[in-house]
């Protein structure tokens, strides 16, 4: 009794937004509208090519999704395994506490919290660009342009000259 109630009170709500003329006719048709258009496609005959053609395109949509999920499905764990298999190689030929060996107390995880540090961090890892980097030899090299204002007017004026044919002044 609840379904038909909840079929019924739906039909209704369709009903007041197709005559109350807020969308066009051919976009929120009555329902007797679409029971005379279902019954004459029924009649000639044109309601199975539609259907089929429907029920096409759903499994072509279907198929895509699966194939797509199935190959995500399968790459994204076999890239997760291999980063935590390259680790634990690593950490081994570099005879150094990796997750071979980095336990939380007593809880052998086997690497396997890596993943969720390696998440954290990047989450808030912030961008650091140092206003003074090393240079050769340790000597302060600064960030600001290398040119001077000087040494840009006189390459602006060159490539001018040198478009126009003529010499620099």
């Amino acid at each position: 009794m609840k379904a038909i109630f909840s079929i019924l009170a739906a039909a209704a709500v369709y009903e007041v937004v197709a005559r109350g003329g807020w969308f066009a006719a051919a976009l929120v048709p009555t329902l007797p509208a679409v029971a005379r258009t279902l019954w004459a496609m029924l009649a000639d005959g044109t309601m199975a090519g539609h259907a089929l053609s429907t029920l096409y395109r759903v499994f072509a949509g279907l198929a895509l999704a699966a194939a797509l999920g199935l190959v995500l499905g399968f790459l994204m764990p076999l890239a997760s395994l291999l980063t935590w298999a390259e680790r634990r190689q690593s950490a081994m030929m570099q005879d150094r506490l990796g997750p071979n060996r980095a336990n939380i107390g007593r809880f052998r995880a086997w690497g396997l919290l890596h993943f969720l540090a390696d998440a954290v961090k990047m989450i808030f890892k912030e961008d650091f660009v140092p206003i003074v980097r090393s240079g050769p030899a340790g000597m302060p090299a600064f960030t600001d342009s290398i040119l001077s204002d000087s040494d840009l007017d006189s390459i602006y004026a060159f490539l001018k000259a040198a478009g126009r044919g003529g010499s620099t002044p």
